[in-house]
């Protein structure tokens, strides 16, 4: 009866744990992809803006001249 029981109640908690392990995976890695997209549209944005400003700037200093 132990061993028995033993046997059916170990594959359940491996079950289980693989499951928890997929899904805190799957979780991170959609954190993971959304906060890579968000790092790489903040960056393209700031960027489009420093380039926007440089060019102003650029615009000043031929006006100026």
């Amino acid at each position: 009866m132990r061993v028995g029981r033993d046997y059916s109640r170990r594959p359940k908690i491996i079950y289980f744990t693989l499951i928890l392990l997929s899904r805190i995976l799957h979780i991170a890695h959609t954190f993971a992809t959304a906060a890579l997209l968000c790092v790489i549209g903040f960056s393209r944005r700031s960027c489009a803006i420093n380039n926007k400003h440089a060019r102003t700037q650029i615009r000043r200093r031929n006006a100026r001249k």
